[in-house]
C-alpha cells in the first residue's frame, strides 16, 4: 500500500522527497569521543571507512525510507583489508522481507521480535535471524507503538484514500462534462433484444457518433447544464487532502500553498519544520553510530573502546558578523579570549609554523567603507590593506 501511495500520488511523493532531501542535503562529519590520541586515531579510521565507501549517500537515503514506513532495512557487506575489518557496501533490503513476530504462535504479540527476522530463500515464511552487526535496522517513531504502525504513510493513508476516489470520480465527471445526456425511449411492447439494441446504439453514439435503431424507438439528447460552480467539489476535496498530508509530513502547508517571492527560493531544509528535521538527523545519527560505527570500532580496536560521534550538521548557519560584534564587545571590556576558542568558533585555522601571519597596521584596520591608498610593501587582503607580514613563531 505504501509503495502504491508513493507511486500514484505526485503530491505525496514530492512531500516525502522534500522531507528526505532536508537531511541528505546536509553535510555530516565524524568527531572523536574525546581529544585523546587514541580517540582521534579511532575517529580517523572510522571517517576514512565511511567517507571512502561507495554509495554512502544512497544508503542514508534508503535508511530515511523509515520516515514513511516506520522502519527500514539494510545489510552490511564486510571484507578484510590489510588485517582490518571494513565495510565494502551497504545493501538495501525490501521492507516486505521483515518478520516482526513468530507466525502461528498461540500469542503472537508476546512473541514479537525486537529486531525483525529477514525472509530468505531458506526461510521464506518464518525468516532468519541475521548475524550480529549484519543488519542495519533504522526506526522512525512518529508516535508510540509498534514500528510498523509508527510511519507517516500510515497517517496519510486515509487522506490518500479519499483523494484517490475523488480523483477517480473527477476524471469520470470530466469525461462526460458538457456532453448531452443520451436518453433512449422504447415502446412498452419492446422485448429484451430491442432494449439491448437501444442501449448499444446509445453507447455507440458516445464514441462513434453513429448507430441504428428501429422506428419504434427514440433517442433524445438532453443538454447538460454547464454551471462552473458545481464541479469544484472534487478539486476542493483533493486540495484538502493534500494540505493534511503536507501537515503530517512537513509540519506545515506554506511550502505547497506558496508564499510569493519567498519559499520558492528556500533550501529544502527550510521547507521542513526545524524540529522534524532535527529529529530525523539525530535518529539517523544514532542508528549509524550504534549499528555501523560500533562494529567498525569493536572489531578493529576492541569492544571496550569509546565510539566517535556521527554528526549531521542540521543547525542553521550562525550570523558570524553579529557574533563577531559580540566577541569584539567582550574584548573591549576586558574579557579574556583564547585564540583556540576564536579559531574553533569561526572555523579559522590557527597559523602553522613557517606560515605568514597578517598583522594590522598601526592604529588598527580602517573601516571597511573607508578608502585606503596602498603603500609600497603592503599586502592586499580583500577590501582592507595589511601593512605588515611576519613569519609565525
Amino acid at each position: 500500500l505504501f509503495e502504491e501511495m508513493e507511486e500514484k500520488d505526485t503530491h505525496l511523493f514530492s512531500e516525502l522527497q522534500t522531507r528526505k532531501n532536508a537531511v541528505t542535503g546536509l553535510d555530516y562529519d565524524v568527531a572523536p569521543y574525546s581529544e585523546s590520541t587514541e580517540d582521534k586515531k579511532i575517529r580517523d579510521f572510522v571517517a576514512d571507512c565511511l567517507f571512502s565507501l561507495d554509495g554512502i549517500d544512497e544508503a542514508i537515503l534508503d535508511m530515511l525510507d523509515a520516515i514513511g514506513k516506520g522502519y527500514s532495512l539494510a545489510e552490511l557487506i564486510w571484507r578484510i583489508d590489510g588485517g582490518r575489518a571494513v565495510i565494502a557496501g551497504i545493501s538495501w533490503i525490501h521492507a516486505k522481507k521483515a518478520v516482526f513476530y513468530e507466525r502461528g504462535a498461540a500469542n503472537q504479540w508476546q512473541r514479537s521480535y525486537e529486531v525483525p527476522k529477514i525472509l530468505t530463500e531458506e526461510e521464506p515464511i518464518n525468516g532468519e535471524v541475521m548475524p550480529p552487526f549484519k543488519l542495519v535496522y533504522h526506526r522512525y517513531k512518529a508516535r508510540s507503538g509498534y514500528d510498523t504502525r509508527a510511519g507517516l504513510l500510515r497517517v496519510c493513508a486515509w487522506m490518500y484514500l479519499f483523494k484517490n476516489y475523488s480523483l477517480k470520480d473527477w476524471v469520470s465527471f470530466a469525461e462526460v462534462f458538457g456532453m448531452p445526456l443520451r436518453l433512449g425511449k422504447y415502446d412498452p411492447s419492446a422485448g429484451k433484444e430491442d432494449k439491448d439494441a437501444l442501449v448499444a446504439a446509445i453507447r455507440s453514439l458516445g464514441s462513434d457518433a453513429a448507430g441504428i435503431i428501429s422506428k419504434n424507438t427514440e433517442i433524445e439528447f438532453v443538454e447538460a447544464i454547464k454551471n462552473a460552480g458545481t464541479n469544484n467539489i472534487y478539486e476542493t476535496l483533493a486540495n484538502f487532502c493534500d494540505r493534511q498530508m503536507s501537515k503530517a509530513i512537513l509540519g506545515q502547508t506554506a511550502t505547497t500553498e506558496g508564499t510569493p517571492g519567498k519559499l520558492g527560493n528556500e533550501d529544502a531544509q527550510d521547507l521542513v519544520r526545524h524540529d522534524l528535521n532535527k529529529a530525523d538527523c539525530e535518529a539517523l545519527s544514532s542508528t549509524i553510530r550504534r549499528q555501523i560505527i560500533r562494529p567498525l570500532v569493536g572489531w578493529n580496536f576492541g569492544w571496550d573502546k569509546t565510539l566517535p560521534w556521527f554528526k549531521i550538521l542540521y543547525e542553521r548557519p550562525e550570523d558570524l558578523e553579529s557574533l563577531m560584534n559580540v566577541y569584539k564587545g567582550a574584548s573591549e571590556i576586558g574579557q579574556p579570549l583564547s585564540q583556540e576558542h576564536i579559531s574553533e568558533r569561526f572555523k579559522i585555522p590557527l597559523p602553522k609554523k613557517g606560515e605568514t601571519v597578517l598583522t594590522p597596521p598601526a592604529g588598527g584596520f580602517p573601516p571597511i567603507s573607508a578608502k585606503v591608498r596602498p603603500q609600497a610593501g603592503d599586502v592586499p587582503l580583500g577590501r582592507v590593506i595589511v601593512a605588515a607580514a611576519t613569519p609565525a613563531g
